[in-house]
């Protein structure tokens, strides 16, 4: 719930920031931030021009207000004003899991207590906005004689889902949205040495206890420095570095499926009711996802223990519906049976620092020659059809674009995503790739079916110089 707060722990280190830094701010964000230096008295000062640089390779983080105080160098508040979606091209922003949970994390680590409101608030009751930094401040500063002067508190606001995001972008009117890209700096000497100093995210409990398990535990220099956090999806090196999923740097190559577009063509053209269609996509797509993430880890939980648990309880706008994966769970035995599968490790996560992208691999297996093959589990109908042919043919034609050039189809986005596992394994971890593959274990079909990926190294090159060129798995990071 909005609004929002978050404070460093005592002793964290007070990061340097820069002034004067040029970045976007809508007129309601501007116009509180001038009508907040109107009402306070002197010794409290808001900007709007500040930037943090955490890399030469990453552009600033500006927050969108902060609050210094004369004479207490250790009270700074980096204040957000979210707004649920980006005016022109109408892209969601702020969901939850988003990654803004991250942002809050680090920030705190740099030093800033974070404060985050909904736009929604600000705009109509900005005094007890006020009032809420008034009082948040009060907490290290007792005598700071900031006045609070709303008659009521207040009210929260819940946070958004994408697709709630998605229906209040919906009755927006689209137009031209600026995406250039935005300048880097080269990080000073005083950030250079406060880094050393920022202390690191905690590595979760799962990652270790996964690390730890792998009977070749230790091997691998990099298997000390990696986590992942699955909520927000989001990979993290060393408790400091955020890296950009492979998912997300091969969805740069194809073009992304617009739900509030297409929703908006199926209300012109059919009748169906905006709200309908973005509600039944977004249904859809939790329960795959989610019943995915499910059978993922009974594959998982089946090599570790034996068990393999087959009913979900698929939970949506507070609806419980069970979803059983017997049928997966009874293919996935008879593939293990037929392949002969001896599991070398499962749910690998693996990086490259250079392109900064990482990765989950399901499962990999080796070979007598000393080789290895990893296997991709699939729930879908996507990338096969029912006969077992990987669909290679996209609707109208389409194909990728950005320097790439393959149909737009899941089978293509999986082999992309496959074959950046298998660059990063031969060139980082001295491990030789014999093949890869995708399974497909899905109720409707008659049994599963396992898909050769093809080696693209030709493909990988180009997404690789692309990806050098542009800057793209810092870049991309930003949303």
């Amino acid at each position: 719930m909005y609004p929002i707060v978050k404070f460093p722990e005592p002793g964290t280190v007070l990061y340097p920031y820069r002034e004067n830094c040029q970045h976007e701010v809508s007129r309601l964000k501007a116009r509180f931030c001038e009508w907040l230096t109107q009402q306070v008295a002197a010794g409290v000062v808001f900007r709007n021009d500040i930037g943090i640089c955490l890399s030469d390779r990453m552009p600033l983080i500006c927050p969108d207000m902060v609050i210094l105080v004369a004479g207490h160098p250790e009270v700074r508040v980096a204040v957000e004003i979210d707004e649920p979606f980006k005016s022109g091209s109408r892209k969601p922003l702020h969901y939850l899991s988003c990654g803004d949970c991250y942002r809050d994390g680090m920030l705190t680590r740099l030093g800033w207590i974070v404060v985050r409101f909904a736009e929604s608030q600000v705009w109509h009751h900005h005094q007890a906005c006020a009032d809420y930094l008034a009082g948040v401040l009060s907490r290290l500063l007792p005598d700071i004689g900031w006045p609070r002067l709303a008659e009521a508190p207040l009210p929260e606001v819940k946070r958004w889902t994408r697709a709630e995001a998605q229906k209040m972008a919906a009755k927006a009117p689209s137009g031209p949205s600026s995406d250039a890209p935005e300048p880097l700096f080269a990080m000073t000497r005083e950030e250079q040495q406060s880094m050393q100093l920022v202390k690191p995210l905690p590595r979760s409990q799962d990652m270790q206890e996964k690390m730890a398990a792998f009977k070749d535990a230790g091997r691998y220099a990099q298997d000390a420095d990696i986590d992942f956090e699955p909520d927000e999806h989001i990979y993290i090196y060393k408790g400091k570095q955020r890296l950009l999923s492979v998912s997300g740097l091969a969805n740069y190559f194809f073009d992304g499926f617009n739900a509030l577009a297409v929703a908006e063509r199926q209300s012109q053209y059919k009748g169906i009711p905006v709200e309908e269609s973005l509600d039944a996509w977004d249904k859809t797509g939790c329960m795959a996802s989610e019943v995915g993430t499910f059978m993922h880890a009974q594959t998982e939980n089946y090599f570790h223990d034996g068990t393999f648990e087959t009913v979900y309880p698929f939970c949506y706008n507070g609806q419980t519906e069970p979803v059983s994966i017997e049928t997966e769970k009874c293919y996935f035995l008879q593939f293990i049976s037929d392949y002969k599968i001896q599991p070398y490790r499962q749910e690998w996560p693996v990086y490259d620092l250079e392109l900064n992208i990482a990765g989950t691999i399901d499962l990999i297996c080796q070979e007598d020659d000393g080789t290895f093959t990893i296997y991709d589990w699939k729930r879908s109908t996507k990338v096969v059809n029912a006969q077992g042919q990987p669909v290679t043919e996209a609707f109208g034609g389409k194909m990728s674009y950005n320097g790439i050039n393959l149909p737009d189809t899941s089978f293509y986005h999986y082999c992309v995503q496959q074959n950046l596992y298998r660059y990063m394994l031969e060139q980082h971890y001295g491990v030789q790739v014999r093949a890869m593959n995708l399974v497909v274990l899905h109720p409707d079909y008659p049994s599963y079916y396992v898909v050769q990926v093809p080696k693209m190294d030709e493909v990988v090159g180009q997404i690789i110089g692309v990806c050098k060129a542009k800057n793209l798995g810092h870049r991309l990071l930003l949303g």
